[in-house]
C-alpha cells in the first residue's frame, strides 16, 4: 500500500506540472470546450418561449425592452407592468439589460439577442476558469475545470435567462486572475483589469464583497505580514468601489423618488441567525449544491480533490475560495435559500476540485498501472495528454448524468403553467384597453415580505395594480374600476388566510369567471344584483 501511495503522489504532483501540455494542444481542447458550449447554449437557447419565460428573465425583459423604445436612457430602468407612473425602479448596476436593449437595436427583439449575454458570460467565465485553474494547479486541472465550468450551466434552470449573474460570477474569476498576476508580474494592464473587474462585478450584485477574502490571501501568500504590501490591495478595492457607490447611491434616489421592485437594500435578504437555525435550510442548500455538481459521481470528484489539493500548495487559493463562497451562502442565507442562482458563484471552486479529484483518480490507474508494468516506460508528457482525454470523459458523464434536463426542454412549455392557464383565460375574456387588479401576486416570504411578480402581467400583455393587504376593501377596487380595471385575479389564497374575509366581499359584488387551484378571477366590469 505504502508503495502504491508513493507511486500514486508521484504521478499526481507531475500531472500537474505547469509545463506537462504543449500549449498547442490546450488550445485546441479549450476551443473545443468553448464551442461545445456555446452550440449546446444555441440549441437550446428557445426553451423557454420568451412570452412564457420566468419571473427573473421577465423583469429584465421589460427593462430592456423600454431602454430600447424610450430612448436608451441608462438611468431610467423601467418595468412595464404597473398600469401607472412611477415604473423607473431601483436596481443593481443595469449593463445587462442595457446591453441587450443596444443588440435589439442592431437584431431586433429575438431569442437570440435576448439570452446572447447570459451565453457570453458563462463563455468568459469558463476561459478564465481555465486561466486561473491553469495558473494555481496546471493545464491539465485548467482544462477539466474548463469542461466542468462549461457543462455545469446548462442544466441550471436559470441558465439561459437574460440577468446578470452569469457575468457577475465570470467578472469575480477574471479578478482572482488578473489580481495573482498582478501581484507576481507587477503588470499595469493586470492591475488594470482586476480592478475594472472587480468594479463591474461590485455594480452587478453586491455579493462579490467576498472576493476581498481570496485576495487578500493572494497578497499574503506573496507579501506575508508585511501590512505595508496590503496598500495596493486597498487602493484596488478603494477605485473598484467608485462606479459601485456611485450606482447604489443613485439607486438609493429611485427607492425613495420612485420605486424599487428589486429590493436590493432589503438586509431581510441576509436573515441569517433565523435561517442558520432552521433544519431545513441546510436540506435545501446541501440539495441545490449536490445538483451543481451533478450527483454522486461530481460529488466524489469534488471530494478528492479537496483531500488531493493537501499535497499542493498552489491550491491553497482554490481552497480558501470554495470556503469564502461557503461562508457567503451562509451569510447571505434567505436570498440563497430564494432561488438556485445565488449558489452559481460557487460553481468555479466546485470546477477546479472536480478537476483536481479527476486528476486524483486517474493518477490512481497510473500507479496501478507503473506497479503492475515494471518494465515499461511512458512520458510524462504522454501521461498528461492521456489524463486529460480521459479527465474530459470521466467530466462529460456529467451530460450524461443530465441530459433531460438540458435537452428535453419544451419551448412550448410555459415557466409557471398555472400562470399561463390563467393568463389565457383573462385573454379570452378582456378588452384591448383592459387593466388588471391582483390580490398574492407576489412571492411571500415569512418575515412578511413581499416582493411582487410580474408574471401574470406580463402572459396576458397587460398593465394593472396589485394590492396590498391594507388595501383590501371595496372602495380600493371600486377606485381601480374607474382607472380601468377589468379583472382581479386572485392567487395563493389558502396561504394568505386574511384575504378570505376580502374575498368573500368580492363574491358577494362580481361573478367569478375562474376558480381552481388556489386561483381565483373576478369580472370586474358589472355587480351582482
Amino acid at each position: 500500500m505504502n508503495r502504491f501511495f508513493i507511486h500514486w503522489r508521484q504521478q499526481f504532483c507531475e500531472l500537474l506540472e505547469p509545463e506537462v501540455l504543449p500549449v498547442a494542444f490546450q488550445r485546441a481542447i479549450l476551443g473545443l470546450i468553448v464551442v461545445f458550449m456555446l452550440s449546446v447554449h444555441v440549441w437550446t437557447m428557445k426553451a423557454p418561449a420568451l412570452d412564457r419565460t420566468q419571473w427573473k428573465e421577465i423583469d429584465y425583459i421589460e427593462i430592456s425592452t423600454n431602454f430600447w423604445h424610450h430612448g436608451f436612457n441608462f438611468f431610467k430602468p423601467e418595468v412595464s407592468w404597473p398600469a401607472t407612473p412611477p415604473r423607473v425602479t431601483a436596481m443593481e448596476f443595469p449593463l445587462v439589460p442595457y446591453a441587450a436593449s443596444l443588440l435589439y437595436g442592431l437584431w431586433g427583439f429575438n431569442v437570440y439577442t435576448v439570452r446572447l449575454l447570459p451565453m457570453v458570460g458563462f463563455a468568459l467565465m469558463t476561459i478564465y476558469i481555465f486561466r486561473l485553474a491553469r495558473r494555481e494547479v496546471g493545464p491539465v486541472v485548467g482544462l477539466l475545470a474548463a469542461l466542468a465550468s462549461a457543462i455545469m450551466p446548462l442544466y441550471q434552470s436559470y441558465g439561459r435567462f437574460l440577468f446578470s449573474d452569469s457575468l457577475m460570477v465570470a467578472f469575480s474569476v477574471m479578478t482572482l486572475f488578473h489580481f495573482s498576476e498582478w501581484m507576481d508580474h507587477e503588470r499595469f494592464r493586470d492591475r488594470f483589469i482586476a480592478g475594472a473587474s472587480l468594479s463591474i462585478a461590485l455594480a452587478l450584485k453586491l455579493y462579490p464583497l467576498y472576493l476581498l477574502v481570496p485576495l487578500s490571501w493572494i497578497v499574503f501568500r506573496r507579501q506575508g505580514l508585511k501590512w505595508s504590501k496590503y496598500w495596493g490591495l486597498l487602493k484596488l478595492v478603494l477605485m473598484a468601489s467608485i462606479l459601485p457607490a456611485l450606482w447604489f447611491a443613485y439607486a438609493v434616489y429611485l427607492k425613495y423618488s420612485s420605486i424599487d421592485l428589486f429590493y436590493i437594500f432589503d438586509d431581510r435578504k441576509f436573515e441569517t441567525l433565523l435561517m442558520l437555525s432552521d433544519p431545513q435550510w441546510y436540506h435545501t442548500i446541501a440539495e441545490r449544491l449536490y445538483g451543481v455538481v451533478a450527483g454522486k459521481l461530481g460529488l466524489g470528484l469534488v471530494l478528492m480533490g479537496i483531500a488531493a489539493s493537501a499535497l499542493h500548495r498552489r491550491a491553497a487559493l482554490l481552497f480558501i475560495y470554495l470556503l469564502t463562497i461557503l461562508g457567503y451562502i451562509g451569510l447571505v442565507a434567505q436570498a440563497n435559500q430564494g432561488a438556485s442562482y445565488y449558489q452559481w458563484p460557487i460553481m468555479p471552486p466546485f470546477s477546479f476540485f472536480m478537476a483536481l479529484g479527476a486528476v486524483a483518480l486517474i493518477a490512481g490507474t497510473f500507479a496501478v498501472y507503473d506497479l503492475w508494468m515494471t518494465n515499461v516506460l511512458v512520458s510524462a508528457g504522454r501521461r498528461a495528454v492521456i489524463c486529460t482525454l480521459l479527465g474530459l470523459l470521466v467530466v462529460s458523464i456529467m451530460v450524461v448524468k443530465r441530459r433531460a434536463e438540458i435537452f428535453d426542454r419544451d419551448s412550448a412549455r410555459p415557466a409557471d403553467e398555472a400562470k399561463w392557464e390563467l393568463a389565457q383565460v383573462i385573454k379570452q375574456e378582456r378588452s384591448s384597453s383592459a387593466r388588471l387588479l391582483t390580490v398574492g401576486e407576489y412571492a411571500l416570504y415569512a418575515h412578511g415580505r413581499h416582493d411582487l411578480s410580474p408574471v401574470l402581467y406580463y402572459y396576458a400583455g397587460m398593465q394593472g395594480w396589485s394590492l396590498e393587504n391594507d388595501e383590501w376593501n371595496l372602495s380600493r377596487v371600486r377606485s381601480f374600476i374607474d382607472q380601468g380595471a377589468e379583472f382581479l385575479a386572485a392567487e395563493q389564497v389558502s396561504k394568505i388566510p386574511d384575504s378570505q374575509m376580502f374575498l368573500d366581499q368580492l363574491k358577494k359584488h362580481y361573478r367569478i369567471v375562474y376558480y381552481e387551484d388556489d386561483k381565483m378571477l373576478f369580472d370586474l366590469r358589472r355587480t351582482l344584483p
